[in-house]
């Protein structure tokens, strides 16, 4: 797609909701694209929905967009969407190599399967077995890291680029830290596993990631 073929912002309606992770992705490429504040939203109050939207969409679901008769859910296909539909606008986040794209898929497979039950145990009680299964999902991530790392320049999977192996696995590495912090918990930390910290703490600590998140106080809030 080029940017002549591009639809323009102004004809997408965002709706989107501040605490969730999976809205949190498309929101992380507006911003990187530097189309948050032009493109035009709908909070969507997830816990009272509206009936308009409820009639729009009846699952009621976030992330979605509306694009004149067009309606699209789910989180992972509008970031695709954006990225691919502003090509042309802001870094590029989805390299056209079809082998560099596997590579950010399958690094984002391993990540999902790793963190749904480090999630799990980071919301109940802290003992030897949800230490474990941290362990493994640091250990997880540090392995998929060392073995689809495209670049060593910087400290995303493709080195300096922020990609969407990265805008897909934020908001929930984000949101496991301070779920991990609220319990006093520390990710295993060691020298075998810098890699991870490496891409982890600069994951966690971008402007996109970070601008486009509820807050932390807000979030501990959300989960007690």
């Amino acid at each position: 797609m080029t940017v002549t073929d591009s639809i323009p912002v102004s004809e997408i309606t965002y709706f989107w909701h501040n605490g969730c992770p999976y809205v949190h992705r498309s929101s992380i490429v507006l911003h990187e694209k530097g189309l948050w504040d032009k493109i035009e939203k709908k909070h969507i109050d997830l816990k009272n929905k509206p009936e308009w939207y409820l009639q729009l969409y009846p699952i009621g679901k976030v992330p979605a967009i509306q694009i004149k008769d067009t309606f699209l859910p789910e989180s992972a296909i509008i970031a695709e969407f954006f990225i691919e539909n502003f090509e042309g606008v802001g870094p590029e986040l989805l390299p056209s190599n079809p082998l560099v794209r596997a590579k950010i898929r399958l690094f984002i497979q391993q990540f999902q399967d790793a963190i749904s039950p480090a999630f799990k145990y980071a919301r109940g009680p802290v003992d030897d077995e949800a230490l474990a299964v941290v362990t493994k999902f640091v250990t997880t991530v540090q392995n998929s890291l060392t073995a689809l790392t495209l670049s060593d320049d910087g400290p995303f999977l493709l080195g300096s680029k922020f990609s969407l192996a990265e805008v897909i696995t934020a908001p929930f590495a984000l949101r496991l830290s301070l779920a991990l912090e609220k319990k006093g918990v520390a990710l295993p930390d060691s020298d075998k596993f810098a890699r991870f910290h490496e891409w982890f703490n600069a994951v966690t600590t971008r402007e996109s990631v970070l601008e486009t998140f509820l807050g932390k106080e807000a979030y501990l809030a959300q989960i007690n």
